[in-house]
């Protein structure tokens, strides 16, 4: 079964970071990779655009305020499911890094959703695990086949103003717990 990878990226002012090297390790794996630019003031645009992602600067700038942050997400999310069409969509931020393979763990028949775990690592060899990062104890939703929903589902976000997730908050997942194939 061959299907595509689209890898759909919210951008901020992450030039200075390590934006070159997650959109290089996303070209490696992705069929396209999408850049959507909430407003920076750096070159964060360029380096997508000179690496060879598509970038698209926030066209919904009516939620400007400091942690509006469903709205770019809601953004990101239609652009990416419209790239995507029937295959598989990986949404990331500007600074994460995916280590693996994730074309093994496309196959699925099943399932519309691959969970993995996130570790947000201070440096390169040592991971964030005090109480508030603890999230890579558990394997959450990251890649998606959008068009397999039931007939008639519409996407919800989170109205909080940050952290408002990834995917919708309504996301009808069945999911497959896929970390092997993920493994470095």
């Amino acid at each position: 079964m061959a299907t595509t990878l689209t890898t759909a990226i919210l951008c901020r002012n992450e030039a200075s970071k390590d934006l070159s090297a997650v959109l290089t390790r996303c070209l490696q794996f992705s069929d396209h990779v999408l850049v959507l630019d909430d407003r920076s003031t750096d070159d964060s645009a360029k380096i997508a655009k000179d690496l060879g992602c598509q970038v698209r600067g926030r066209s919904v700038l009516k939620d400007l305020a400091w942690g509006a942050e469903a709205p770019a997400r809601a953004e990101l999310w239609a652009w990416g499911t419209e790239v995507a069409g029937d295959g598989w969509l990986l949404i990331a931020d500007a600074d994460q890094i995916l280590h693996g393979a994730p074309r093994p763990v496309m196959q699925s028949w099943e399932a519309n959703t691959v969970c993995i775990r996130l570790f947000d690592m201070w440096n390169s060899t040592h991971y964030r695990a005090d109480t508030y990062w603890g999230a890579y104890k558990v394997a959450r939703p990251w890649m998606v086949r959008p068009r397999f929903v039931p007939q008639g589902w519409t996407a919800q976000w989170a109205t909080r103003g940050l952290h408002v997730g990834h995917l919708p908050a309504n996301w009808p997942m069945t999911a497959e717990m896929l970390e092997a194939a993920l493994a470095p």
